[in-house]
């Protein structure tokens, strides 16, 4: 026994699906002044040679399609070809530039006594960083710069607190 379809065309809500997607843009046109895309003018006056009832109410329907027609080329006589001849091999990709050389400090104090607040052994490393001149900065000077901000409240500054944030996300 076929499935009562009581004159609904399944053909058109293939229709009403791909319209769906436009119906914000008709909306955003209709209310706010928004232009409509290509894409949605397209199946717009696509829908309107289908021969379905309008997926929107007549009158707003009408007025995008209306809009589209003004604003836009005329759509070709058939759609594009659901195959598409295969793209001619692509070039090899350049190789990427070499990664920034970064410099280590070389004089961080190994063990932090609590006395100090001067984080001068690793600004170049943090100055580096901060400037986006090297990704990183060395685990020694991630491990002084977290102790010093952890015992010296003043040390609040950007360049200190981008290097402590990093730091700590290190350890993390």
């Amino acid at each position: 026994m076929p499935l009562a379809t009581h004159g609904f065309d399944f053909g058109c809500m293939k229709h009403l699906f791909q319209f769906q997607p436009c119906s914000l843009q008709v909306f955003n046109m209709k209310f706010l002044g928004f232009p409509i895309s290509n894409t949605c003018c397209n199946k717009i006056l696509q829908f309107a040679n289908t021969g379905c009832p309008p997926p929107l109410p007549y009158g707003l329907f009408m007025q995008s399609k209306n809009s589209c027609v003004q604003n836009s080329t005329p759509l070709p006589s058939q759609p594009p070809p659901l195959f598409r001849p295969p793209s001619p091999p692509s070039r090899p990709v350049p190789p990427s530039p070499p990664q920034p050389h970064c410099n280590p400090s070389t004089n961080v104090p190994q063990n932090y006594t609590g006395k100090y607040c001067n984080l001068e052994s690793c600004i170049t490393e943090m100055i580096d960083f901060y400037g986006k001149v090297c990704p990183v900065i060395s685990k020694p000077c991630c491990e002084f710069i977290s102790k010093v901000v952890e015992n010296c409240p003043d040390q609040d500054g950007k360049l200190t607190q981008r290097s402590y944030e990093y730091c700590k996300n290190l350890k993390n």
